[in-house]
């Protein structure tokens, strides 16, 4: 019983949070953006490179929303986060998808730099949401910084980083950061 009220709020969360069109548009975008300066040389590797972008939003996606439970608990009442009664599935879940994101850094080129700048972008954002609220930059400031992610995926999620790569993942901050500017209240 337990365990399938677990199963429920993951799956609730999903819906809620991931099956959503701007999470859509962004993997497309994002791909977009990649193979569009890299395109792959095989299906294999648009399937990896497509996948994989796709575990970092996700994995990303449910970072954030763990990190902002306090804000959220006050703004976003109804949120399937809010109301859970056990993180713990969450946590888990949080865990895991670094397994198969890790495993496809790993058989993707540069896996030694791709896996030290995952290791260090999960590390940078652990160090924004763990400023206090008095420390930390305002709230709209505390996004931009968190958006980085994005064009950091770009670069992990590419086989090589090139000039064009690097426009891509400025382009690709410009869209999040208007998005995120046009949505989200100060």
């Amino acid at each position: 019983m337990v365990w399938s009220k677990q199963v429920s709020e993951l799956l609730a969360y999903g819906q809620e949070r991931l099956l959503r069109w701007p999470l859509a548009a962004l993997w497309a975008i994002h791909l977009g953006l990649s193979f569009g300066d890299q395109t792959p040389t095989s299906w294999r590797e648009g399937l990896a490179r497509g996948l994989l972008t796709g575990l970092l939003i996700a994995q990303f996606r449910l970072g954030d929303d763990l990190a902002d439970l306090d804000h959220d608990a006050r703004i976003h009442l109804t949120r399937v986060l809010t109301r859970s009664l056990n993180l713990r599935p969450f946590q888990t879940v949080l865990s895991t998808i670094a397994l198969p994101i890790m495993g496809l850094l790993w058989a993707s080129p540069n896996p030694l730099f791709k896996l030290a700048a995952y290791a260090g972008l999960i590390a940078g954002l652990m160090w924004v949401y763990g400023r206090s609220s008095a420390a930390a930059p305002g709230r709209r400031a505390r996004n931009q910084l968190v958006l980085l992610k994005y064009p950091v995926f770009l670069l992990l999620c590419s086989p090589k980083i090139t000039l064009g790569l690097a426009i891509s993942a400025l382009v690709l901050y410009v869209i999040v950061t208007a998005y995120d500017w046009r949505t989200t209240s100060p």
